[in-house]
């Protein structure tokens, strides 16, 4: 229901682009957070805001998909949509462990 009122409001495309920067932005707590008292909340936080904006945005994309797509491709781009993040994960691993490694 909020992402219809966002969608109404700011237009799909600013839905999904502002809720994918800040599902990456709301990332960084983690990198950054030292064993202080203020990171227990700030963390918890950060992953609400997270996950609000990859709900907000996945609604968004799944909704204008099935409004753009016809409906005997309809399991075809979800499949790739799939795909494609599946696919990235091991990547996106390998990725991290380098830089980890670096550091």
């Amino acid at each position: 229901m909020v992402a219809t009122r966002l969608v109404n409001r700011f237009g799909p495309a600013r839905v999904m682009l502002t809720g994918f920067l800040a599902y990456a932005v709301c990332g960084v707590p983690l990198l950054v957070a030292r064993p202080e008292p203020v990171w227990l909340g700030a963390i918890p936080a950060a992953g609400a805001l997270r996950t609000a904006a990859a709900v907000a945005a996945g609604t968004t994309q799944r909704s204008l998909r099935q409004q753009l797509c016809p409906p005997e491709l309809q399991s075809r781009a979800q499949h790739t949509s799939v795909w494609l993040v599946t696919g990235l994960r091991p990547a996106a691993a390998l990725t991290a462990g380098a830089i980890a490694a670096a550091s």
